[in-house]
């Protein structure tokens, strides 16, 4: 899935005042990249992967994927479309705590399950044993460590087989040693399967895992490669 960024501006209105967070962004995302986006914190890289997930909307400009813009489709049209298409990996995991690991892999699709082509709980499974969980399907999240919670947020943002995974500092609130494995699975994903991911954060020595890198500062984005 190609997608394009043209001229999209965010502004939030706080009271009397107008916050730019986003101005004039111009960007291409082309199938099978691993776009790392990097900048400082607050400088607006979860507001550009909310938007590219149609989590929320530019206050102008546009962005198209494969050539259709998100702002044409209905809400419900755009919600199919993030469950077809999208993973989401977050910083802090969001996994449901009263759900196992395999539950917690399966939740995206559990609303159409009845519809599916393939058993759900075998993909799950399957998708856990992708990233090292063998056999802790059962487990619940307190029973995992940080690096185990963030490989079972990974499984779930591919349970759905998304063309593009936004990840929003998925190593944030792990050591560097669990970081680095955290990104080398988002990387064989990458590189294996040609699911295009893309990754941001404040972390400069990341940016190698990137096939682009682009810098947010100042509202503006740059290229650095």
């Amino acid at each position: 899935m190609q997608v394009i960024v043209e001229n999209v501006n965010k502004i939030y209105q706080i009271e009397t005042e107008a916050l730019i967070v986003l101005a004039e962004v111009n960007f291409k995302i082309e199938a099978g990249d691993f776009l790392v986006i990097t900048g400082p914190s607050g400088a607006g890289k979860t507001t550009i992967l909310n938007l590219l997930g149609t989590l929320d909307e530019p206050s102008g400009g546009r962005i198209l994927y494969d050539g259709v813009e998100a702002g044409s489709l209905s809400p419900n049209q755009i919600a199919d479309f993030r469950r077809e298409h999208i993973g989401f990996v977050f910083q802090f995991y969001n996994l449901i705590p009263q759900l196992s690991a395999q539950e917690n892999v399966m939740l995206p699709l559990l609303p159409t399950m009845k519809h599916l082509d393939f058993d759900l709980e075998e993909r799950a499974a399957a998708l856990l044993a992708q990233v090292g969980l063998d056999g802790k399907g059962n487990k619940y999240p307190y029973q995992l460590s940080g690096g185990e919670q963030q490989r079972v947020a990974i499984a779930r943002a591919l349970v759905n087989t998304p063309s593009m995974i936004l990840a929003d500092e998925p190593t944030g609130n792990l050591d560097a040693e669990i970081g680095e494995q955290i990104l080398h699975i988002l990387q064989d994903i990458n590189r294996e399967q040609g699911v295009t991911i893309v990754l941001v954060t404040h972390n400069e020595g990341f940016t190698h895992y990137g096939t682009r890198v682009l810098r947010i500062d100042k509202t503006k984005l740059n290229t650095v490669r």
